[in-house]
Protein backbone atom coordinates (compact mmCIF):
# COMPACT_ATOMS: atom_id res chain seq x y z
CA UNK A 1 0.00 0.00 0.00
CA UNK A 2 0.91 3.84 -0.49
CA UNK A 3 3.42 2.93 -3.23
CA UNK A 4 2.02 5.75 -5.68
CA UNK A 5 1.91 9.49 -4.83
CA UNK A 6 -1.62 9.28 -5.17
CA UNK A 7 -3.43 7.03 -2.30
CA UNK A 8 -6.37 5.75 -2.71
CA UNK A 9 -9.00 6.07 -0.34
CA UNK A 10 -12.12 3.55 -0.02
CA UNK A 11 -15.00 4.16 2.08
CA UNK A 12 -18.13 1.71 1.70
CA UNK A 13 -21.34 1.08 3.39
CA UNK A 14 -24.12 3.10 3.99
CA UNK A 15 -24.62 6.84 3.55
CA UNK A 16 -26.93 8.09 6.56
CA UNK A 17 -25.72 10.60 8.99
CA UNK A 18 -24.82 7.80 11.48
CA UNK A 19 -22.09 6.22 9.29
CA UNK A 20 -19.81 9.10 9.36
CA UNK A 21 -19.21 9.89 5.69
CA UNK A 22 -20.07 13.99 6.28
CA UNK A 23 -17.03 13.97 8.72
CA UNK A 24 -15.07 12.37 5.95
CA UNK A 25 -15.99 14.38 3.66
CA UNK A 26 -15.07 17.36 5.58
CA UNK A 27 -11.67 15.84 6.83
CA UNK A 28 -10.85 15.49 2.62
CA UNK A 29 -12.02 18.91 2.16
CA UNK A 30 -9.52 20.18 4.41
CA UNK A 31 -6.79 18.30 3.00
CA UNK A 32 -7.70 19.78 -0.66
CA UNK A 33 -8.42 23.14 0.88
CA UNK A 34 -4.53 22.99 2.09
CA UNK A 35 -3.04 22.39 -1.53
CA UNK A 36 -3.16 18.47 -0.94
CA UNK A 37 -4.43 16.86 -3.60
CA UNK A 38 -2.60 12.83 -3.12
CA UNK A 39 -5.52 10.99 -2.70
CA UNK A 40 -8.60 9.49 -4.58
CA UNK A 41 -11.40 8.89 -3.17
CA UNK A 42 -13.89 5.84 -3.92
CA UNK A 43 -17.07 5.60 -2.84
CA UNK A 44 -19.01 2.29 -2.65
CA UNK A 45 -22.80 1.75 -2.31
CA UNK A 46 -25.47 4.36 -3.22
CA UNK A 47 -24.99 7.82 -2.42
CA UNK A 48 -27.58 9.73 -1.12
CA UNK A 49 -28.78 13.10 -2.88
CA UNK A 50 -27.25 14.67 0.42
CA UNK A 51 -24.11 13.15 -0.05
CA UNK A 52 -23.95 13.59 -3.58
CA UNK A 53 -24.77 17.31 -2.61
CA UNK A 54 -22.47 17.51 -0.03
CA UNK A 55 -19.33 16.01 -2.46
CA UNK A 56 -20.03 19.46 -5.07
CA UNK A 57 -20.39 21.72 -2.21
CA UNK A 58 -16.71 21.02 -0.63
CA UNK A 59 -15.69 20.82 -4.18
CA UNK A 60 -14.47 16.72 -3.90
CA UNK A 61 -16.45 15.53 -6.78
CA UNK A 62 -12.97 15.26 -8.95
CA UNK A 63 -11.05 13.21 -6.68
CA UNK A 64 -14.00 11.12 -5.91
CA UNK A 65 -15.45 7.91 -8.22
CA UNK A 66 -18.23 6.62 -7.21
CA UNK A 67 -18.81 3.00 -6.99
CA UNK A 68 -22.48 1.94 -6.55
CA UNK A 69 -23.25 -1.49 -5.01
CA UNK A 70 -20.82 -3.95 -5.93
CA UNK A 71 -20.30 -7.97 -5.44
CA UNK A 72 -16.36 -7.37 -5.98
CA UNK A 73 -15.85 -5.50 -2.63
CA UNK A 74 -12.85 -7.51 -1.62
CA UNK A 75 -11.41 -6.33 -5.06
CA UNK A 76 -11.68 -3.01 -4.30
CA UNK A 77 -10.36 -3.45 -0.73
CA UNK A 78 -7.36 -4.96 -2.16
CA UNK A 79 -7.05 -1.83 -3.89
CA UNK A 80 -7.22 0.45 -1.55
CA UNK A 81 -4.46 2.17 0.19
CA UNK A 82 -6.84 3.35 3.26
CA UNK A 83 -10.24 2.33 4.16
CA UNK A 84 -12.41 4.09 5.99
CA UNK A 85 -15.03 2.99 9.31
CA UNK A 86 -16.94 6.18 10.60
CA UNK A 87 -19.89 4.96 12.16
CA UNK A 88 -21.23 6.66 15.32
CA UNK A 89 -21.39 3.23 16.45
CA UNK A 90 -20.34 0.22 15.26
CA UNK A 91 -21.48 -2.84 17.35
CA UNK A 92 -18.81 -5.84 15.64
CA UNK A 93 -17.00 -3.85 12.85
CA UNK A 94 -17.38 -6.63 10.30
CA UNK A 95 -16.33 -4.03 7.80
CA UNK A 96 -13.07 -2.84 9.87
CA UNK A 97 -11.72 -6.94 9.91
CA UNK A 98 -12.50 -7.28 5.88
CA UNK A 99 -10.51 -4.20 5.22
CA UNK A 100 -7.15 -5.01 7.82
CA UNK A 101 -7.64 -8.71 6.10
CA UNK A 102 -6.75 -7.36 2.79
CA UNK A 103 -3.63 -5.36 3.99
CA UNK A 104 -5.18 -1.96 3.49
CA UNK A 105 -4.36 0.67 6.52
CA UNK A 106 -8.12 1.00 8.31
CA UNK A 107 -8.45 4.74 10.10
CA UNK A 108 -11.22 4.01 11.94
CA UNK A 109 -13.73 6.15 14.63
CA UNK A 110 -12.70 5.87 18.37
CA UNK A 111 -16.47 4.07 19.38
CA UNK A 112 -18.04 0.79 19.91
CA UNK A 113 -16.65 -2.57 18.40
CA UNK A 114 -13.78 -1.14 16.84
CA UNK A 115 -11.92 -0.16 19.86
CA UNK A 116 -12.03 -3.94 19.91
CA UNK A 117 -10.19 -4.16 16.88
CA UNK A 118 -8.04 -1.51 16.41
CA UNK A 119 -5.19 -0.61 18.45
CA UNK A 120 -4.31 3.04 17.69
CA UNK A 121 -0.66 2.67 15.85
CA UNK A 122 -0.40 -1.03 15.85
CA UNK A 123 -3.25 -2.54 14.38
CA UNK A 124 -4.64 0.51 12.62
CA UNK A 125 -5.67 4.76 13.39
CA UNK A 126 -8.14 5.97 15.44
CA UNK A 127 -9.68 9.58 15.32
CA UNK A 128 -12.20 11.10 17.83
CA UNK A 129 -15.83 10.24 16.08
CA UNK A 130 -17.58 13.24 15.09
CA UNK A 131 -14.75 15.64 14.42
CA UNK A 132 -13.45 16.19 10.87
CA UNK A 133 -10.35 18.02 12.22
CA UNK A 134 -9.32 14.84 13.98
CA UNK A 135 -9.80 12.71 10.89
CA UNK A 136 -7.86 15.20 8.72
CA UNK A 137 -5.06 15.20 11.37
CA UNK A 138 -5.30 11.26 10.99
CA UNK A 139 -5.39 11.20 7.35
CA UNK A 140 -2.14 13.53 7.05
CA UNK A 141 -0.72 11.04 9.67
CA UNK A 142 -1.16 8.14 7.58
CA UNK A 143 0.19 10.17 4.63
CA UNK A 144 2.71 11.55 6.01
CA UNK A 145 4.59 8.98 6.71
CA UNK A 146 3.77 6.21 4.52
CA UNK A 147 6.64 3.48 5.93
CA UNK A 148 4.90 3.54 8.89
CA UNK A 149 1.78 3.46 7.62
CA UNK A 150 2.40 0.32 5.47
CA UNK A 151 4.00 -1.51 9.03
CA UNK A 152 0.26 -0.28 10.82
CA UNK A 153 -1.48 -2.16 8.06
CA UNK A 154 0.83 -4.95 7.96
CA UNK A 155 0.33 -5.64 11.43
CA UNK A 156 -3.65 -4.79 10.84
CA UNK A 157 -3.05 -7.83 8.81
CA UNK A 158 -1.71 -10.37 10.35
CA UNK A 159 -3.69 -9.56 13.45
CA UNK A 160 -7.14 -10.16 11.95
CA UNK A 161 -5.33 -12.74 9.81
CA UNK A 162 -4.74 -14.38 13.18
CA UNK A 163 -7.37 -13.35 15.93
CA UNK A 164 -10.13 -12.58 13.65
CA UNK A 165 -11.42 -14.99 11.83
CA UNK A 166 -14.94 -17.00 11.41
CA UNK A 167 -13.32 -19.77 12.40
CA UNK A 168 -11.53 -18.47 15.44
CA UNK A 169 -14.72 -16.33 16.23
CA UNK A 170 -16.50 -19.96 16.09
CA UNK A 171 -14.67 -21.76 19.01
CA UNK A 172 -14.32 -18.67 20.95
CA UNK A 173 -18.19 -19.14 21.29
CA UNK A 174 -18.12 -23.20 21.14
CA UNK A 175 -15.92 -22.66 24.14
CA UNK A 176 -17.63 -19.76 25.80
CA UNK A 177 -20.82 -22.51 25.40
CA UNK A 178 -18.87 -25.67 26.89
CA UNK A 179 -18.07 -23.34 29.93
CA UNK A 180 -21.66 -22.06 30.67
CA UNK A 181 -22.70 -25.98 29.97
CA UNK A 182 -20.13 -27.26 32.86
CA UNK A 183 -20.94 -24.49 35.11
CA UNK A 184 -24.36 -25.30 34.98
CA UNK A 185 -23.75 -28.71 35.88
CA UNK A 186 -21.67 -28.44 38.71
CA UNK A 187 -24.63 -25.68 39.84
CA UNK A 188 -27.08 -28.91 39.76
CA UNK A 189 -25.13 -30.98 41.21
Amino acid sequence: ILREPRATLLFGGGYSEGKGYRELFEALAIRKRSGKLDFSLCLLGQLTPEAEALLHTLALREVTQTLGYRKDVAEWLAKADIAFNCSVREAFGRKTVEALMTGALVIAADTGGTLDIIRDGETGLLYRQGDAQSLAATIERALSDRAASQKIAQQGMRYAREYLTAERNADTIFNIYQDVLAEKEQNNA
